[in-house]
């Protein structure tokens, strides 16, 4: 990421902390990094004030949940007042959900990830949020350099999305990783990000990314 990332910034700190953590771990030294120890208690997550549900895939693990956000029931997070939100200093917000990993180490190859989580722009139009969001995880950051692959249309779950597909090169290092942001618009202001990461060059670890989308699923 760079310093133009502007609209999205607090995310850096809040809902990208584990998955960005993980990766640059992996740039010099072999990506020595500490294993989530979470393990998955129920099958399956809720956000009811969203409509929002999460399954855990098999074998995968629980890197980060906000349990306020996510809960066992939907009744149990459906008061849209009682949700954790992190308030960001461009006037925007977020809400975090979940984020999964199918490895506990990221630094093997066959490593993907999963993170789920919504933005809350008052007034911002769709388009005018995705420009913003291109622009925002584009170029340097830290030493990693994000390029903007492609932007198209995706289905999930009969859902459609806005998909935003990046590469980026670890620092000192020739490894690359992909990540894609799947974004929908759930009501006037309010955006929900699926976000996968996975390995440039290897089939398993890309599977499992796309795979780990099919469970999500959101009402809206």
């Amino acid at each position: 990421m760079s310093s133009k990332r502007r609209l999205t910034a607090a995310v850096i700190v809040m809902a990208l902390v584990f998955m960005f953590s993980s990766c640059k771990s992996t740039g010099t030294d072999n990506g020595a990094t500490a294993a989530p120890t979470a393990s998955p208690r129920l099958e399956r997550f809720y956000n009811g004030a969203y409509g929002i549900s999460v399954t855990i895939p098999d074998g995968w693990i629980i890197a980060g949940i906000n349990e306020t956000n996510m809960t066992g029931t939907p009744e149990r997070s459906a008061d849209p007042d009682a949700l954790e939100i992190t308030p960001y200093d461009d006037a925007g917000s977020g809400i975090q959900l979940i984020e999964l990993w199918s490895r506990a180490d990221s630094a093997d190859k066959e490593h993907a990830s999963l993170m789920v989580y919504i933005e809350v722009y008052d007034g911002l139009d769709e388009q005018t949020y995705l420009g913003a969001f291109e622009e925002a995880y584009a170029g340097y950051f830290d030493g990693y350099y994000s390029t903007l692959v492609s932007r198209e249309n995706a289905d999930i779950g009969g859902k459609a999305f806005t998909r935003l597909q990046y590469l980026t090169r670890l620092p000192d290092s020739d490894d690359e990783y992909y990540e894609e942001y799947y974004i929908r618009k759930l009501q006037e202001g309010e955006f929900l990000v699926l976000c996968v990461t996975y390995w440039a060059g290897n089939q398993v670890s890309r599977e499992d990314a796309v795979t780990s989308l099919k469970f999500v699923e959101t009402e809206t």
